[in-house]
C-alpha cells in the first residue's frame, strides 16, 4: 500500500504520510489509531523514481541538449531528500556549464563546470550513481582544455580550432544539422590559418601591403585592400595563399588539397546557409570535414569530446 501511495504521489510532492497496519510497515513510528496499533510512516517518493528522472535528463544531455538537461536535472534536485540534492545540482551545474561552453560562451561555460566539479567530486566520494567517476574524469579533462580558451591574452587561441571541430560533429553526429556543422567547420579552417598568420607575424585584418610578397601583391591590393585605411582582410584562401607564398606547411597542405576543396566549398555555396537553396548534403560535410583533417594533420582521436552520461 505504501508503494502504491508512493507511486500516486510522485508527481505532485515531494514528501508523503501514511498511516498503516504493522503487518504492511517497514519502518516507520508506533502510533494508536481507533485503539489499534498503527505505524506513520513518511518518506519522499522521488527518493525512489529520481533514478528515471536522472536518465530522462541523462538522454537530453548525451543528444547536445544541454539546457533541457539541466532543467530536468534541477527538477529532481528540488524534490529528492537533501543528502541526494548535491548530487543533482552538480549534474545541473555540469549541463549548464556545456551549454554555455557549446555556444562558445567559454568564461561563463567555466565558471558553471567549476562549480559542477566540487558537487560531482563530493557525490563521486560518497558513491554516486554508476559511471560518475568516469564523468568526473572526463569534466577534469575537458577544463584543463577550457582553460586555455579562457585564460591568457592571445585573441587568436589554436584550441579554438580543436573546439570549433568540437561543435561541428555534435552539430553532424547528433544534431544531423550539416548546414550548421559545416559553417563550423571552414571557420575552424579559417581559424587555423589565421592562428598561422599570427605565429608569422600578420594581423589576418591588418595586414601592410609593404609585407607582402611581391607575387601576391596587385592581387591582394585589388581583392582585399580596405578602401578606408589601405588595410588588407584576408577571407579564407587569401589568408592560406598567403602563407603557401611564405613557404609555410600549412599554406602547402591547403594548396595541395584545394582542387578536392572546391567541391564541398561549392555545395556550401548552394546550401542555404551559404547562398543557395539545397540542403547542405551529408557526405560533402563527411567530404570537408576528412579534408580539414589532412590538411592541419590532426588525427581523429585527437579530438576535443564532451562527457557521456551512463546513469
Amino acid at each position: 500500500m505504501a508503494a502504491a501511495l508512493a507511486l500516486c504521489a510522485a508527481e505532485v510532492s515531494s514528501s508523503f504520510h501514511a498511516v498503516v497496519s504493522k503487518e504492511e510497515a517497514k519502518g516507520g513510528t508506533d502510533v494508536t489509531v481507533g485503539g489499534e496499533a498503527r505505524v506513520l510512516y513518511q518518506g519522499n517518493p522521488w527518493d525512489e523514481v529520481a533514478a528515471s528522472g536522472r536518465r530522462d535528463a541523462a538522454a537530453a544531455f548525451n543528444q547536445a541538449r544541454y539546457r533541457e538537461a539541466a532543467d530536468l536535472f534541477r527538477k529532481v534536485e528540488k524534490r529528492v531528500s537533501g543528502g541526494a540534492k548535491p548530487l543533482y545540482k552538480g549534474l545541473a551545474d555540469l549541463s549548464d556549464g556545456y551549454a554555455f561552453w557549446d555556444a562558445f560562451d567559454y568564461r561563463e561555460g567555466w565558471n558553471r563546470l567549476q562549480a559542477a566539479k566540487k558537487g560531482l567530486e563530493m557525490s563521486a566520494l560518497f558513491g554516486g550513481p554508476p559511471g560518475l567517476k568516469e564523468v568526473v574524469a572526463r569534466l577534469k579533462e575537458n577544463l584543463a582544455f577550457l582553460e586555455k580558451l579562457v585564460m591568457g591574452t592571445k585573441e587568436i587561441k589554436p584550441e579554438l580550432f580543436l573546439d570549433l571541430l568540437s561543435n561541428a560533429q555534435r552539430r553532424a553526429q547528433i544534431e544531423r544539422k550539416y548546414e550548421e556543422a559545416t559553417v563550423r567547420l571552414l571557420r575552424a579552417l579559417e581559424v587555423l590559418g589565421q592562428a598561422r598568420l599570427a605565429e608569422r607575424g600578420f594581423q589576418f585584418d591588418r595586414i601592410d601591403p609593404d609585407r607582402l610578397p611581391a607575387a601576391l601583391k596587385s592581387a591582394f591590393l585589388q581583392k582585399y585592400a580596405s578602401p578606408l585605411d589601405g588595410r588588407i582582410k584576408l577571407d579564407l584562401v587569401g589568408g592560406y595563399r598567403l602563407l603557401k607564398e611564405n613557404g609555410d606547411p600549412l599554406g602547402i597542405a591547403f594548396d595541395q588539397q584545394w582542387n578536392a576543396l572546391k567541391i564541398p566549398l561549392e555545395a556550401r555555396e548552394r546550401s542555404i546557409l551559404g547562398h543557395g537553396f539545397t540542403p547542405m548534403p551529408a557526405d560533402r560535410y563527411q567530404q570537408l570535414w576528412e579534408l580539414v583533417l589532412k590538411i592541419s594533420g590532426t588525427p581523429p582521436e585527437r579530438g576535443l569530446q564532451f562527457p557521456k552520461l551512463d546513469f
